[in-house]
């Protein structure tokens, strides 16, 4: 039963993050470029402990070290430092050919 529960959340896991990506794939992107905006950690294990196997810890966190790559670690430290600026639009107007042209600052969200 526990091990059956633990698989299917397993499962659910994995069919959540499929239907996150698709559900913001729009018709001109690829799967591809959407999956390069979105960092999933999902290191892999040979062993999944019992719940309370407070022995088996040090093992997982050595286990999780060698199960994600320092070039995923630095993705993710770019994509959280890129989340904290953003552009504030002052102006904005769109010309005859209907493009626009936007006047404004970038910010950050970091001690604001």
């Amino acid at each position: 039963m526990y091990k059956t529960s633990r698989m299917k959340n397993i499962i659910d896991a994995e069919i959540a993050w499929r239907v996150f990506l698709e559900e913001r794939t729009v018709a001109a992107e690829t799967r591809s470029t959407i999956e390069s905006r979105y960092i999933r950690l999902n290191p892999e294990f040979n062993i999944v402990p019992e719940l309370d196997d407070v022995d088996f810890l040090e093992e997982l966190s050595r286990s999780t070290s060698r199960g994600i790559f320092e070039e995923t670690i630095e993705d993710l430290a770019l994509h959280l430092i890129a989340t904290t600026f953003y552009f504030k639009k002052l102006i904005c107007s769109a010309d005859e050919a209907g493009e626009y042209n936007c006047h404004g600052k970038q910010t950050h969200l970091i001690g604001r």
